[in-house]
């Protein structure tokens, strides 16, 4: 998977209305902006059927994510096909998160709002349960679309229109006063809702300790004089945008 490197820039930050404060308690302790909805798990569990197998919709290296169903207004849990589905990303233990970094994550996310950014609805945090809550995008990955077998290929006009979204997503990271960049840009980055619109998703995680790099999908997407010299810039993730787009 993914990441996207961030320059942390303390006075953006605080545009979000989060207070940086925070302990260590077994609940959620992360400050984060008035605008995310703060799951206890047990909600999470309801809306996800306890994380059951059939919800699953896949796996990262340190995480699962799950499908679930809410109230479109009160985000507490429903019936299945009953309000709008949430997609519900699960930290395994072995990432061995710890509250520093996860509050950096959640306060860095929480405040980028785009149209082509998969928009971040809430968390949790309950003892050594780490959880992202975001939309749910019905086509899933545009790398699912391209890589596996027995799914119908997409036509010219649809993979130009992604390329676009993708891009504007892409620019609007780059033009934040954070400076956040990609690291590993791929199609497994890109996720299309139910009319093919692309939304860039796996922003802000090197916010966390916890190595996300595939080496192969480094050596793939990687601009060389990243992987020469470690410097990223911009232009590194314009390289890996054109060997996807």
């Amino acid at each position: 998977m993914g990441n996207c490197i961030v320059k942390p820039s303390n006075k953006h930050a605080s545009t979000g209305g989060g207070d940086t404060s925070g302990t260590t308690s077994s609940s959620s302790t992360v400050a984060v902006t008035e605008n995310l909805k703060k799951f206890n798990y047990s909600e999470l569990k309801k809306a996800t059927r306890n994380f059951e197998a059939n919800t699953r919709l896949g796996d990262g290296h340190f995480w699962s994510i799950f499908k679930g169903w809410v109230d479109s207004v009160t985000y507490s849990p429903s019936k299945v096909r009953v309000g709008v589905s949430i997609a519900v990303r699960k930290f395994n233990p072995d990432s061995h998160l710890d509250i520093t970094e996860w509050q950096a994550l959640i306060n860095f996310v929480a405040i980028l709002r785009h149209p082509n950014l998969v928009k971040l609805i809430g968390y949790c945090k309950e003892d050594d349960n780490f959880v992202l809550v975001y939309e749910y995008m019905l086509k899933g990955s545009l790398e699912n679309h391209l890589f596996r077998k027995g799914v119908e290929s997409l036509p010219w006009s649809t993979r130009i229109k992604i390329a676009i979204y993708a891009g504007h997503g892409l620019a609007f990271l780059h033009a934040t006063k954070q400076d956040a960049f990609y690291l590993g840009f791929s199609a497994s980055k890109f996720f299309l809702d139910g009319d093919f619109n692309a939304k860039l998703s796996n922003f802000g995680f090197t916010k966390l300790r916890i190595n996300l790099c595939d080496a192969q999908m480094m050596h793939t997407y990687a601009a060389p004089e990243y992987i020469n010299t470690g410097a990223l810039r911009v232009t590194c993730d314009v390289y890996s945008f054109g060997v996807d787009c």
